[in-house]
């Protein structure tokens, strides 16, 4: 697609996962480098063990129902079938098949096509391949791709953790901007990497003309790393990543 000037809505700054398996010419990255990093480079991470979770932090209700986490392994193991968020008047939770007509109608989109390496078009077959990956990542505790809803139905956009990377990532449909849905949704994310994955640290990487990705980060208080900008190529054309972070501080990890 043609690059244009005219205003962009609010997408992550492109996450760290592989929705393409199949058809990705560098599928071993995904914004510098989804399996490239290792999982053991995210710190803080704790023990969390077979009872359920029902956590308030930052005023943010968490109900996870986790696994018992394995011996030696520092890590936190979730339930694949049961996480919801509920906080900043949103209802996150996790795609189901029922969703499948609804992620056509978000994700075929042309600034979606723009943004993100979302397949384009985005029709029922992408949208069942995606639905699959995202389901896989979750049960191998490598992603978490939960649906933006305000009811805990409707879906309105997409947001996503890469716990390996610490990065988020996030989209908005078309019809549903305007409303905040990006703010508030990241900030919940982040709220939730910090406290219940334990990343003390959280990123974005946001293209630098995506301006409205950038105030949407600026909104939910992550500012611009030292770390350099990255080179990508994806979709026929070259763009650089630009590194955004939100840290905890020494009060907050106690």
């Amino acid at each position: 697609m043609q690059r244009t000037h005219s205003p962009r809505p609010s997408f992550s700054p492109r996450p760290s996962f592989s929705p393409r398996p199949s058809f990705s010419p560098r599928p071993s990255f995904w914004s510098g480098a989804v399996f490239g990093r290792s999982a053991g480079s995210a710190e803080g991470r704790v023990h969390v063990w077979g009872i359920p979770v029902r956590t308030i932090m930052f005023g943010a209700l968490f109900d996870v129902r986790p696994q018992p986490a394995i011996s030696g392994h520092n890590d936190v193991v979730m339930d694949t079938s049961s996480l919801r968020l509920t906080t900043h008047g949103l209802v996150l939770r996790e795609w189901t098949n029922d969703d499948l007509a609804v992620m056509q109608e978000l994700f075929d989109d042309p600034d979606v096509a723009y943004r993100t390496p979302l397949e384009s078009p985005f029709g029922q077959a992408a949208a069942l391949r995606y639905l699959r990956s995202a389901q896989q990542a979750r049960h191998a505790n490598d992603r978490i791709h939960l649906a933006i809803t305000t009811d805990g139905h409707q879906a309105l956009g997409e947001l996503l953790l890469n716990r390996a990377t610490g990065s988020i990532g996030y989209i908005v449909g078309a019809a549903h901007r305007g409303q905040r849905l990006a703010v508030r949704a990241l900030r919940t994310m982040t709220e939730f990497a910090h406290t219940t994955v334990a990343l003390p640290r959280v990123i974005l990487e946001i293209e630098p003309d995506n301006h409205p990705s950038i105030a949407v980060a600026r909104s939910a208080g992550f500012h611009p790393s030292s770390s350099a900008p990255e080179t990508v190529t994806d979709k026929g054309r070259t763009y650089g990543l630009l590194t955004w972070e939100h840290t905890l501080t020494t009060a907050e990890r106690g």
